[in-house]
């Protein structure tokens, strides 16, 4: 069996001990359970009948603690363990390291050997972001990108991890929940993630109305809804101001910032008015507006 070396992975350079590893037999009451494991620990029943018919196919990976051993990757397959009553396990036994090394190769290992859930895969991400810039701030070097180092550990590609640290940044509690319960996707969350806070808490209170799964068609459909609301608010606010409003030609651009403007035209004889956002000269053009004034000056 090949040597179990994460820090080759990323290319890690470092003056630790040296990592070399060995394979033997511990007793079980010798290993301890890793409390830094967030994976879930699940189909033990399943899992122990498959080791009892052809036996133990990966040694556990554990590494000298203070009273015994602790263990790094193989919870799963423990926990079968101890279902069987086996007195010992084969383990592969990892030089101590750190704790940074030890976390990583916990994920890397599960992420290699199972399919996680959505939640798993994020906290996964995360704590391998925390654990390689730990270890950067304690003198190791690697290669390339951080991100691109995240992915290789984790298995996840950069446009991805790169959604998953948008959401986690910017994704309301509510919608967070959502997502965690499986009430979400993760595709609506990301684009829910580009949304206000406000917009946010309007959708997730509208999706537990209804009780159900929203899809990236409703949450479009939402936004559109949304962005039609604000556009009418704001012109029956022009509406009922606009005898005070100083009214300018078209021509005479507006030298400060364009936002928050109404552009006026007539259409069959009715004045047309519209919300703008930005690109003045664009809408001047597509609207054939005649005249514009700002919201903020009456």
């Amino acid at each position: 069996m090949s040597k179990f070396d994460l820090a080759a992975i990323f290319d890690a350079k470092s003056n630790d001990n040296d990592k070399s590893l060995e394979i033997v037999e511990l007793k079980c009451s010798q290993i301890k359970t890793n409390e830094e494991n967030f994976f879930e620990i699940s189909n033990i029943q399943e899992l122990a009948e498959s080791i009892e018919l052809i036996g133990l196919q990966q040694p556990l990976v554990v590494t000298k603690s203070s009273n015994g051993y602790l263990l790094i990757a193989g919870h799963r397959r423990f926990e079968a363990i101890k279902t069987l009553n086996w007195d010992t396990v084969s383990c592969i036994i990892s030089s101590p390291a750190n704790s940074e090394l030890e976390t990583l190769a916990l994920i890397q290992t599960n992420t290699q050997t199972r399919e996680l859930s959505y939640a798993e895969r994020v906290e996964a991400v995360k704590r391998t972001g925390q654990a390689l810039k730990s270890l950067k701030d304690k003198g190791y070097k690697f290669s390339g990108r951080l991100r691109d180092k995240i992915a290789e550990i984790t298995k996840e590609s950069p446009s991805e991890i790169g959604k998953m640290q948008a959401i986690e940044k910017n994704l309301t509690d509510e919608g967070k929940e959502m997502l965690t319960g499986g009430d979400l996707s993760p595709s609506v969350a990301y684009e829910m993630s580009k949304m206000t806070k406000q917009k946010q808490k309007a959708f997730t209170e509208k999706c537990k109305k209804e009780e159900k799964a929203p899809t990236a068609k409703e949450l479009k459909q939402f936004q559109a809804e949304e962005n039609k609301i604000e556009h009418e608010t704001k012109i029956e606010k022009f509406e009922q101001l606009n005898q005070s409003w100083d009214w300018k030609p078209v021509s005479e651009k507006p030298q400060k910032s364009p936002y928050n403007l109404i552009l006026a035209s007539k259409n069959e004889g009715k004045w047309q008015y519209r919300c703008i956002d930005d690109n003045f000269d664009d809408y001047i053009k597509m609207l054939n507006a005649e005249y514009w004034c700002e919201i903020q000056s009456p």
